[in-house]
């Protein structure tokens, strides 16, 4: 394969990357409702801060993983490029967030 097929098939894995995490929004997902945030910001000014307990929706990201399973095993870890894809595309497996 030469190197031009090799950046081109590296660039489509690229695609298949970022759609596949494009509709997962971190931040959104982990922020405190804004009246969870203005109570506890209250608190706070007022000298008795308390964390509030608050519940986090659960997400199944299977197929997302699925996908960056399929991109890292595409990928080439022999070339420089394929060996960045994979380490972008690596799941993390020692967390929470697989479950």
């Amino acid at each position: 394969m030469s190197e031009s097929d090799c950046l081109q098939r590296f660039a489509e894995l690229d695609r298949r990357l970022v759609a596949a995490v494009k509709g997962i929004k971190l931040l959104a997902s982990v922020s405190w409702p804004a009246s969870v945030q203005a109570q506890f910001l209250e608190g706070w000014n007022a000298g008795r801060p308390q964390l509030p307990n608050v519940e986090y929706a659960k997400f199944d990201y299977s197929d997302v993983r699925n996908e960056l399973e399929a991109v890292t095993r595409a990928a080439d870890p022999g070339h420089p490029v394929g060996e960045f894809l994979r380490r972008t595309a690596e799941w993390p497996t020692n967390s929470t967030a697989n479950s």
